[in-house]
Parts: structure tokens; sequence; C-alpha cells
């Protein structure tokens, strides 16, 4: 009995009512977080889900769908907030927050916007650095409010539930949930970095020719 109890107390996340308490007080940091990332591209937002979504696995599954909902809400006030801004042509404010794009990606991006709707913003959102330029465009050619908003929170609602599925496999996969945010934090940002090598090398291979 003695042992078991120091066991909970040295590793609190083997205690169901500690877990609960973990993914609970996880809850205003997802939302500032991806909030945050939304709009300035520092955080990286997927992985801050998944990790959630680990914690909330070891939890029970209402959780995780707590973990859905308020990091699709939170996604999707940052697009609207980025939208907002680019659409009301603040230079000054676009570079500030590091969202300068060269010309070439903003016209592709116009494109695909124009081309595709709805599925671009969704595509934009699940591909790491695709939003960004997506929404840019859309500021630039005064994409309507009301064909935005609708478009913008489908997109962040998928976005929010592939990344918590990461994170619900992760939390299933490992015993301790430690060892789930590990994974999936590398693997999200693995993922990352791996896109956005290619999204450059396809780049620089186009500049070539």
């Amino acid at each position: 009995m003695v042992s078991n109890s120091v066991t909970i107390l040295s590793n609190p996340l083997h205690n169901p009512a500690s877990v609960e308490s973990v993914a609970t007080a996880s809850y205003p940091w997802l939302v500032t977080l991806v909030l945050l990332g939304s709009i300035v591209p520092v955080v990286p937002t997927g992985a801050v889900v998944s990790a959630a979504a680990v914690v909330a696995a070891h939890a029970g599954g209402v959780h995780v769908g707590v973990v859905v909902i308020l990091a699709a809400v939170a996604a999707y006030v940052g697009d609207c907030v980025t939208f907002a801004l680019c659409r009301g042509g603040s230079r000054p404010v676009i570079r500030w927050l590091g969202w300068d794009q060269d010309t070439k990606g903003l016209v592709k991006a116009r494109q695909r916007l124009e081309d595709h709707g709805v599925q671009a913003l969704i595509v934009a959102r699940l591909v790491p650095a695709g939003r960004i330029p997506v929404i840019m465009a859309a500021g630039v050619v005064d994409y309507p409010w009301n064909r935005f908003l609708p478009g913008g929170a489908v997109a962040a609602l998928v976005w929010a539930m592939a990344y918590a599925t990461l994170g619900l496999v992760g939390g299933t996969v490992f015993v301790e949930p430690w060892q789930g945010i590990v994974v999936v934090i590398a693997v999200t940002l693995a993922i990352t970095i791996a896109v956005r090598g290619v999204g450059r090398l396809m780049a620089r291979r186009e500049e070539a020719h």
C-alpha cells in the first residue's frame, strides 16, 4: 500500500485523477498557444494540439473532444484575425508579424483560392506553412467575409481533428503519457520540417527554370 502511494506521488500521471487534472489544466495553455500561433507563426500549433490530445486520451474520451473543440475555436479566431489584418492591407503589421511572402507565392495561393475556395482553405490549414500565404492572398483579393467565415470554420475543425487524432493514437499506443507527448511532438515537427524543405526545393527548381 505504501509503495503504491509512493509510486503515484513520484509520477502523478500514473494516477487517473491526476491525469484528468493535468488535462483540464492544459486547456488554457492549449487555447493561448494555438491562438497565438495562428496569428504569429512562431508556435508549432499542430504539436501543441497533439500533445494535449495525448494527455486527454489518458484522461478519457470526453477530454479529447474538448481538445478538438478548443483547438478548432482558437485556430478559427486566429485565422479570422490574420485575415482581417491582411484584408486591411496594413503592410507594416504584416511585415512585423513575419508574414511577408514572395510575390510568386502569393500569386499561386491566390489562384488556388479562386479555383478551389473552401478546399484551398482546408488544405492550407493542414499543410505546414501553407496557411499564411493563402490567407494573405485572400486578404489581397478582398475575399468576401461571408465565404471566408464558413470555410475557415471547416478548415479549423478538420485541422484540429487531424492533429488530435495523431495525439489520440500516441496516447493509446504508449503506456506513459510523456512518451506519447515526446513522440507526437517529434512526428509533427518532422512533418513540418520535411514539408517546408520540399516546398523550398520546389521553389528553387522553378526559379532555376
